[in-house]
């Protein structure tokens, strides 16, 4: 039975709200909703949370509703609305625009306080135990083996960090439990399949025809790799993700897109986007396979089985590689003249 009616649960929300200035940092929002679902149903909750706090995008509620935090009760959510100042009588409320709520707090940085400077890739070779050392970048898709035959098990961090995540890992002896900000270049995408790679290989195909016709994303601005053993990675060019800022949520804001781009795919792996997460680096061999991480064009993903990608993948290949193969193989060798 329902300690507050939804019309305290209003009042109650309202003052939360107008106290933290009209919207709610991650952190906050996420204790308030979990304490309203310690009792009210989703359904029963959605209005009245929705008209007080508005998604930021569509289905987030939803999305959020199943990893709610289980440790907080409405009672939270009472002490924090007393504490707002209510006292059980409704007052006028007008709830703000779609604008982005705030970033979770971080831990207090360690290191460099410098804002905006998001310049460090971590990097691993021989394994991701390796991980903990660092270089600048301009983006992540700098990053590329080719040409550097044999290096094995490579990797970089998927997004770019701030030098106080250097400072944070050294002081720690890892990354773990690290919340500072990151920042983003591209939407990333995993598509696995250990027994059956050729699933992968059917649902990439599948998710390219649906960005295309249904999101208006060109293929040129989609990027294909087979992993270099069950598997394909995918990312896509988008300027509202390289142009943004960095957040400590960036990670939970590239997840909810890249999910619900990737909605039923079974392939698709929704657990790569945490912000310390490391992706193997191009044309670095898989030890698992002894294959190479390597770049396909769109109509290779499309026309080739996964057994002429593991032959090609036993050598490295460019981008350059890929498209000289592809006319070769369909208008024959270029006239020297």
């Amino acid at each position: 039975m329902n300690t507050t009616t939804t019309t305290d649960l209003s009042t109650m929300l309202t003052a939360i709200v107008e106290a933290h200035g009209g919207r709610l940092d991650y952190d906050m929002w996420l204790r308030v909703c979990s304490g309203v679902w310690s009792e009210y149903s989703f359904d029963e909750s959605f209005p009245i949370l929705e008209g007080i706090m508005p998604e930021e995008r569509p289905g987030e509620y939803a999305r959020k509703h199943g990893g709610r935090l289980k440790d907080v009760t409405m009672g939270t959510v009472i002490h924090l609305a007393r504490e707002a100042g209510w006292r059980g009588e409704a007052r006028p409320y007008s709830p703000p625009g779609h604008a982005p709520r705030p970033a979770p707090r971080p831990a207090p940085p360690v290191g460099s306080d410098v804002p905006g400077d998001y310049s460090l890739v971590e990097t691993a070779v021989g394994g991701a135990a390796n991980r903990g050392r660092f270089r600048p970048v301009h983006s992540i898709l700098e990053l590329d083996a080719y040409g550097h035959a044999g290096i094995s098990d490579a990797y970089h961090s998927i997004y770019r960090h701030r030098p106080d995540y250097a400072a944070y890992a050294k002081a720690h002896g890892g990354v773990a439990g690290y919340m500072g900000p990151v920042k983003a270049d591209i939407l990333h995408f995993d598509f696995d399949a250990r027994e059956n790679p050729e699933a992968a290989r059917a649902d990439v195909c599948c998710f390219t025809q649906r960005v295309c016709e249904k999101h208006a994303v060109y293929v040129d601005s989609i990027r294909f790799w087979w992993s270099g053993n069950k598997g394909f990675s995918v990312f896509i060019d988008d300027p509202a993700v390289t142009e943004s800022a960095g957040a400590a949520d960036v990670p939970e804001r590239i997840q909810g897109a890249c999910t619900a781009l990737a909605d039923g795919l079974e392939t698709f792996d929704a657990g790569v986007y945490d912000g310390p997460r490391l992706w193997r680096i191009p044309n670095s061999v898989n030890s698992k396979s002894g294959l190479y991480k390597i770049p396909l064009l769109a109509g290779e993903v499309f026309v080739w089985r996964v057994d002429r990608i593991q032959e090609r993948a036993r050598r490295q290949r460019s981008i350059g590689d890929a498209c000289r193969e592809w006319l070769e193989e369909r208008y024959g060798q270029p006239d020297s003249n």
